[in-house]
């Protein structure tokens, strides 16, 4: 699945939601270097969960075991070291082993609509009720984050925000809480290397893409 399959995914579900006259809040999930601190013991058990075994696991595993590296500055190189943690990025089996880490992510909730693609993870809820919709988000959000620890990834809640898509009346601003953090409401972002505004009108794209022609 490409970044234009899982967008058009994610976009079908908020058009259809919409046509149920219903509030949808998406949480855009931000996670601080995501491909650097994928730990390789649990990666190599999702692995082997997903039916890699023998000679071609260990390949697999070699690719991202003991690269090193070093720091070249003014004509002088730096010790080099070695890194057990993480995947390659700029390489065709980063993104792949990634997606694999992830992929169970989607077993934390039954009640979110999860679109993910590489780094780019949005948990989505909607519902005919805005307070309603809010309360199961917080509820559900919980679960994620406890995920996301089990999993040795780290997110940014600083920069996670939310987008409320709803063509009812809706409040001035919106934010959630969670542990202790409040995520608020932007009115556009940038999702899959799209600009995403919260009336699907498509002006912010417009005016990202425009410059550029």
């Amino acid at each position: 699945m490409g970044t234009e399959t899982a967008l058009l995914n994610y976009i079908e579900f908020l058009k259809s939601e919409l046509t149920n006259y219903k509030y949808i809040i998406s949480v855009f999930l931000d996670l601080s270097k995501a491909f650097d601190v994928i730990d390789h013991k649990i990666l190599k058990m999702k692995l082997e969960y997903y039916g890699f075994r023998g000679k071609f696991l260990e390949f697999l595993m070699s690719f991202i075991k003991d690269r090193k590296y070093f720091v070249h500055i003014n004509g002088i190189n730096s010790d080099t070291k070695s890194v057990n943690i993480g995947v390659p990025q700029g390489s065709t089996l980063g993104p792949l082993l990634f997606l694999i880490y992830i992929n169970d992510m989607i077993y934390c909730s039954n009640l979110f609509f999860l679109t993910q693609f590489a780094d780019d993870s949005t948990a989505t809820y909607s519902s005919t009720s805005l307070e309603h919709a809010i309360a199961i988000v917080e509820i559900e959000m919980k679960k994620i984050l406890e995920w996301l620890a089990a999993n040795k990834l780290i997110i940014n809640l600083n920069k996670t925000h939310l987008m409320l898509f709803t063509n009812r009346a809706r409040p001035q601003s919106l934010s959630i809480s969670i542990d202790g953090q409040t995520i608020n409401e932007v009115t556009e972002t940038k999702f899959l290397g799209v600009m995403l505004d919260n009336k699907l009108n498509w002006n912010a794209h417009i005016k990202y893409i425009y410059p550029k022609k």
